[in-house]
């Protein structure tokens, strides 16, 4: 009686179309860290902190407003 049995691998297959949209994906995300490094070489370490908690607030805030939007 063999309970679990060794399953074969399935193939993985690539998607082109995937690659590239990671692709740009990650070529979008080093500009923008490339823009914001520029843009806040002369903050303090306060302004860095602010911005920060900034940042995080819009993008949370947004993201809990699209959360609340689909749920109810």
């Amino acid at each position: 009686m063999n309970l679990f049995r060794n399953k074969k691998e399935k193939e993985r297959r690539v998607w082109p179309v995937a690659i590239k949209i990671n692709n740009g994906i990650t070529a979008w995300q080093a500009r923008t860290a490339e823009w914001l490094n520029v843009r806040t070489v002369k903050f303090s370490r306060r302004q860095q902190l602010g911005f920060l908690i900034a940042v995080c607030l819009l993008l949370g805030g947004g993201s809990l407003y699209l959360l609340c939007k689909a749920i109810l």
